[in-house]
């Protein structure tokens, strides 16, 4: 987060004198963008940035990334994030228990199977690890038709896109194709659909690997776990910490 991606770089010629517009590629991408005119900021108006090009005009546009989640570059040494998406209500995305390859999703974790890990960045897109299914093992789907069924392979290389999404961000191939229960039963599937990317059911956010056990030290009835920042509480019916992205300073109240 806020670390510059100094590999991208673009070149225009423009004319003398010309008003030059400059879009924001990256508007559903978990990056910022600025623009400084010779060394002075430039605020965008709908996306855009509009420069007056003089003979000696310098303009440069910042790109940062900004994700909802931590990367993670080895499998030693992984920033394990619990997974969960919006299937009607948040579900922990996890393998399957019987296989530790499948993936699922249920209202309660299973450890380490529900602990992910995001191998990239926000412009070239992720390889996810599962702890539970073991180093080497990467999210896969075969295709990208409807319903195909999402695993980790071994020796798996496949790249996800990491987008914002309506209530969380979205994980998808191609240009629909997301990553979603899709029909049911608790299987993550390709939903292939020009709605799927805007559907609230697409959505998914990330809980620190440290931060979702907290349900674990509540007893039902007896304590409510809640936060500073942002709402973090208990859920006895659905046994899960429904917390929201950013940093808690935990509270305990009897």
């Amino acid at each position: 987060k806020g670390e510059e991606l100094t590999d991208l770089s673009v070149n225009e010629v423009v004319e003398v004198g010309s008003t030059h517009t400059i879009t924001n590629p990256y508007a559903n991408k978990y990056v910022n963008v600025t623009c400084a005119v010779n060394g002075n900021r430039v605020e965008a108006v709908d996306g855009q940035w509009t420069v007056n090009v003089s003979q000696a005009t310098s303009v440069i546009v910042t790109i940062t990334e900004d994700l909802p989640f931590k990367t993670s570059t080895s499998f030693a040494t992984a920033n394990w994030q619990y997974l969960q998406m919006n299937s009607n209500n948040w579900k922990y995305m996890q393998t399957k228990e019987a296989d530790n390859k499948t993936a699922s999703v249920n209202v309660n974790s299973l450890g380490d199977r529900a602990l992910w890990a995001f191998v990239g960045d926000a412009l070239n897109g992720f390889k996810i690890w599962n702890k539970g299914a073991g180093e080497g093992y990467v999210l896969t789907v075969e295709a990208v038709t409807d319903q195909t069924e999402a695993y980790m392979k071994e020796n798996g290389t496949q790249v996800w896109t990491i987008e914002k999404g309506n209530g969380g961000f979205i994980i998808r191939q191609g240009t629909q194709e997301c990553l979603n229960d899709h029909s049911g039963g608790s299987v993550m599937k390709i939903w292939n659909n020009s709605g799927a990317p805007t559907s609230q059911g697409s959505a998914f956010r990330t809980i620190s690997g440290g931060v979702t056990n907290l349900a674990d030290l509540c007893f039902p009835g007896v304590f409510t776990l809640q936060a500073e920042r942002s709402p973090l509480l208990y859920d006895a019916s659905a046994n899960v910490a429904d917390a929201k992205f950013g940093e808690y300073a935990l509270l305990f109240y009897a």
